[in-house]
């Protein structure tokens, strides 16, 4: 058992830190970033996904195992300190902690052993290209086995290619749990219908080579990925970024009053801890004699009790839309109650001149175009658009402006807006990741590729199109066959189908038996759209090559039109251009296709859309543009592989149809984009959907996570006990101490308390009317649902905010009047405290010098170098006063 150490070893200058315990060490390895995922898209974010940590399982052993070796922290520590720069009580406070952690680690080895599986198994470390000790033999003794099972995974795309190299770490790390059940590790398959890896993350190779070096390019295969901004007039001018500003600010207000339709899924439960325990940092003593379940289930038969359902459910959080991003089309959203001002209101606000007509009540309802059976994101946007070019004068060039945004969010989706559903269209919202953006240079492709080969290559087959799965709808022990469009065949305990949505939609791989119905109508409920790009090379640039991004407005077939619905067919028609030159290594520019324009890419001539890109190009940078010497254009609705680009909200989508998507049948897994509700449509997503196939596969293989009894050690254990310090009595101290209460008895009784300051109030007109109004709020939500699932605070909130935007200036007065005076109340309040606290100070002063004139306690005081007695307060024993070696 590993000593308390008390003690470093000193070696000349350099220190070590005698810890006693193992070194074990550490390997990081990383992949690149996942990036949003737009077909074959381009853009990647820096990732606060979870970081590839490799781990030697040996690090979980128990420190007590080990007795004499020193840390790498010790190397770390004598790399950076000496015994001319460190001190005695730096040493001590060093093993204090390290110590303190021994201890723990002793007594929670345990939960900590769980959970690392749980992150192991789940992919939250050791995950993507790290490297594992080699397997090792067969122990001597032991009988030999060939017993293995195989894994088939069907498409070699990210998240293929993430659950396949999730499997391999998996069976490494488990290695030893395989061989209890007298098994080896299993065989991973990956099946490929390509002749690369990467599916819609696609870098294609350039025929044309730069005549010049690239400053900055390190690469040799130049590729394009299929995959503050200045915005052009349709006329080339560039828009006046104070109008493009204000229109924007319109675009997210219709935005937020469509939010105010959305789904609101219920808010996952808050499992809490014991809180004073966790307030006060102690430890719980032992496991706790009921579980979660029986707390819940006790506290529910109580009468007038909730039921289990509505315990520890947090309040549910409203997000509104507040921003897009320009490059990647995703709205960023804010917690926060949508709409809670009039249209007329919101619009002075935002810098609009109303029309004369107009009064300052004017609103927008939108409650009869969301109520329609055919109501999408696309109509009760079109409609608050149109309702707001009553209340203002929305010129032609605003609704190309608004029309821009709309394409954005149309490219962020792979859809039309017409083709999302009002409720779901931004069920991922409050997932985005944020962080700057970054291309790959060389190609995102790159990422596939590494996952594919990295640390050692994965049993992968190309140009190996599926067309039949044979799989057993019960799971157990039955094999499934994978049939391919050759005739090969693959047998599998268990199968990973990553086959993109668009492909299953199509219908053109079979499943025997046929999936079920509740599989088949999620599929056909989840939307999938395109995107596509249109890429031109060229000999030199003609574009400002500091600039990554421009937009260009795109005029109705009538240019002066203010008729929204005129703009649908071309607004995504080219509307967004990335100057991709520093990751090709050759002057490159791509045109995205978006919404309507997508879809009509797929049947239009290579040579119509370069013309008409070519006429744009010279309409912003003047005719001396050249045609592009080559050209690349996507069509990912055509490709047989994929069928489209990524998943939206389907206008029949359900609000978990993304988490029935991700449910295995029998022994047929499922991952993919179309897979994860938190992160659809993008690479990152993917890839996440990869790991999570993984660590199903695997607990369908070795079970769920062993968890022993008791988890916690009983802090009575005899191991865990610490020795308790002698406390020495100080008299001095004692003396001390009684004399500073005497003297806060003496100011209190002489003078009281000290004033107390005033608490918040609710200085807020809104907030008032909510409180006043939230009874009447809730009768009339109870009324709306006649009977059906309970109303819960936040649909009260809603409605109150819905009142409040229908109230009347006379309505609201008395509230703001209320308001207005509490603020006052509230400020005078500040200010009588503010003195207040100053009178008392100053008579506290005066108070304790009078009582310690007449009370002196001897040796309670020192003297000062200027001849001044100092009270001096309890000292301190942690302090680094004393260089003494005797401690």
């Amino acid at each position: 058992m590993s000593e308390i150490a008390s003690e470093i070893v000193v070696h000349g200058e350099d220190m070590d830190v005698d810890d006693s315990m193992n070194d074990t060490s550490m390997a990081t390895s990383a992949v690149a970033s996942p990036a949003e995922f737009s077909g074959n898209e381009d853009m990647a974010e820096p990732s606060p996904h979870r970081d590839i940590l490799q781990t030697n399982r040996n690090s979980l052993e128990s420190p007590m195992s080990h007795t004499s070796e020193q840390s790498e922290l010790s190397s770390l520590l004598s790399s950076v300190s000496s015994k001319a720069t460190t001190t005695h009580n730096q040493v001590t406070t060093y093993l204090n902690v390290r110590n303190g952690i021994v201890r723990l680690c002793v007594r929670w080895f345990d939960v900590a052993s769980v959970c690392y599986d749980w992150l192991v198994r789940n992919g939250f470390i050791n995950f993507g290209c790290v490297e594992f000790p080699t397997v090792d033999e067969e122990k001597e003794g032991e009988p030999p086995t060939t017993k293995q099972k195989t894994i088939v995974v069907i498409g070699g795309g990210m998240s293929g290619l993430g659950c396949a190299r999730q499997l391999e770490n998996l069976a490494k790390q488990y290695k030893d749990q395989f061989r209890e059940l007298g098994e080896l590790p299993p065989k991973v398959v990956v099946l490929e219908g390509r002749t690369r890896v990467g599916g819609r993350v696609y870098s294609r190779a350039f025929t044309t080579k730069p005549t010049l070096s690239v400053p900055g390019f390190p690469g040799e295969r130049y590729t394009a990925e299929m995959g503050e901004t200045t915005i052009y007039d349709s006329n080339g001018r560039p828009v006046d970024p104070l109008r493009d500003d204000l229109v924007e600010k319109l675009y997210n207000d219709c935005l937020d009053r469509v939010s105010e339709y959305k789904h609101h899924n219920q808010p996952s439960k808050l499992i809490r801890g014991n809180h004073d325990y966790i307030e006060h940092g102690r430890d719980s003593g032992t496991d706790g004699s009921k579980t979660i379940a029986e707390s819940e289930e006790a506290a529910a038969a109580l009468p007038h009790a909730a039921p289990v359902s509505q315990q520890n459910v947090p309040e549910r959080v409203n997000r509104v839309p507040v921003s897009a991003d320009k490059l990647t089309g995703r709205i960023h959203t804010e917690p926060g109650t949508p709409a809670t001002s009039k249209a007329s209101e919101k619009a002075k606000e935002m810098g609009w001149t109303l029309k004369n007509n107009i009064t300052p009540e004017a609103n927008i309802d939108l409650d009869d175009a969301a109520a329609r059976p055919d109501a999408t994101l696309g109509s009760v946007l079109d409609e608050a658009i149109g309702q707001y070019r009553n209340l203002v004068d929305l010129t032609a060039q605003d609704h190309r402006l608004i029309n821009w945004h709309v394409a954005n969010l149309e490219y962020s989706n792979a859809t039309s807006l017409h083709n999302l559903s009002l409720g779901n269209w931004d069920i991922d919202a409050g997932n985005e990741w944020e962080g700057k953006h970054t291309m790959v240079a060389g190609g995102y492709q790159t990422v596939p590729r590494g996952l594919a080969l990295c640390p050692t290559p994965l049993d992968l087959k190309t140009n190996a199109p599926v067309h039949k799965i044979k799989y057993s709808s019960e799971g157990g022990l039955k094999r499934s066959l994978v049939e391919c469009e050759d005739g090969t065949v693959v047998e599998a305990d268990y199968v990973v189908s990553t086959i993109p949505l668009g492909v299953l939609k199509q219908g053109s791989v079979e499943f025997d038996p046929p999936l079920p119905g509740w599989k088949t109508d999620v599929i056909e409920r989840i939307g999938f759209g395109v995107l596509n790009k249109v890429i031109l090379v060229y000999d030199k640039p003609f574009w400002d090559t500091e600039r990554h991004i421009f937009g260009v407005l795109r005029d109705a077939p009538n240019r002066h039109s203010v008729a929204q619905s005129d703009y649908a067919s071309q607004r995504g028609r080219f509307f967004q251009w990335f100057n991709v030159t520093q990751t090709t290594g050759l002057p490159c520019l791509v045109a995205l296709m978006a919404g309507v324009a997508g879809f009509d890419t797929e049947r239009e001539s290579n040579e119509d859309l370069v013309k008409e890109a070519t006429g744009i190009l010279r309409g912003v940078f003047g005719r001396k543009v050249p045609f592009p010497v080559e050209a690349v254009i996507t069509r990912w609705g055509s490709d047989k592989f994929s069928r489209g680009s990524y998943s939206s909200s389907g206008p029949g989508m359900h609000p978990h149809d993304y988490d029935v998507m991700a449910k295995p049948v029998g022994n047929l897994y499922f991952a993919g984009e179309h897979t994860i509700g938190t992160h659809p449509a993008t690479v990152h997503g993917a890839y996440m959907s990869g790991l999570r196939a993984a660590s199903e596969v695997f607990d369908a293989m070795l079970g769920p996570i062993d968890i022993p009894s008791p988890l916690v050690l009983s802090k009575n254990s005899a191991v865990l006990k610490r020795k308790s310090p002698v406390e020495v009595y100080d008299p001095e101290r004692a003396r001390r101490d009684a004399h500073e209460a005497a003297v806060w008895d003496y100011i209190i009784s002489t003078i009281g308390e000290r004033p107390i300051p005033p608490g918040k109030v609710a200085a807020n007109a809104y907030v008032l009317y909510n409180k006043a109004f939230f009874d009447e709020a809730r009768k009339r939500c109870e009324k709306e649902r006649s009977g059906k699932k309970k109303v819960s605070p936040n649909d009260v909130r809603v409605m109150t905010s819905k009142m409040w935007r229908a109230a009347s200036a006379e309505e609201r007065k008395p509230f703001e009047e209320d308001a207005v005076n509490a603020k006052a109340a509230h400020a005078l309040a500040v200010q009588e405290y503010n003195d207040g606290s100053v009178r008392w100070d100053e008579a506290a002063i005066n108070l304790r010098a009078e009582y310690e004139e007449e009370h002196d306690l001897a040796g309670s005081a020192t003297l000062t170098a200027d001849g001044k007695h100092r009270r001096t307060s309890k000292p301190v024993d942690y302090a680094e006063d004393d260089e003494s070696v005797s401690e």
